[in-house]
């Protein structure tokens, strides 16, 4: 059996799409507390672009903390993440290929991870193409015939 060119068929779907991140939020049932307070809030770590070259671009969000009321091990007071604001939706992106998008847990930022919180913790995206987007924010996507 001949290997299957996923990554360059990834590639061109990208570029073909390029494809936008919508919007992120948090996923239910997960628990996004455990972080310090006075730390920097923990990063949103998206995929890189699956077109290839300079012109494509990494997606940008921010965590938006708040504080639980309650200490630490460490003392320290403890925050928990209560939403995520997309601050930029990069490009190159393929809604073929879905994009795993996360945020660091509690250890990688100085807090207290579970032992649930091993590892880093999912959120919801949405990818659209980048025309489709752009034509929604136009407000000309429905006034085709």
């Amino acid at each position: 059996m001949l290997p299957q060119p996923t990554g360059e068929i990834a590639s061109l779907l990208g570029e073909i799409d390029d494809g936008v991140f919508k919007s992120v939020s948090l996923a239910d049932g997960v628990d996004y507390s455990g972080y310090v307070w006075t730390n920097p809030p923990p990063r949103v770590v998206f995929p890189d672009p699956l077109g290839v070259g300079s012109l494509y671009m990494a997606p940008a969000a921010v965590c938006k903390m708040k504080k639980t009321g309650k200490r630490l091990p460490s003392g320290q007071f403890e925050a928990k993440i209560i939403g995520v604001e997309l601050e930029s939706s990069g490009s190159g992106f393929s809604t073929s290929f879905p994009s795993k998008v996360y945020v660091e847990n509690p250890a990688e930022c100085g807090g207290v991870s579970r032992e649930t919180q091993a590892r880093r913790l999912k959120i919801n995206s949405e990818i659209v193409p980048r025309v489709i987007e752009q034509r929604a924010q136009e407000g000309t996507i429905f006034n085709e015939r």
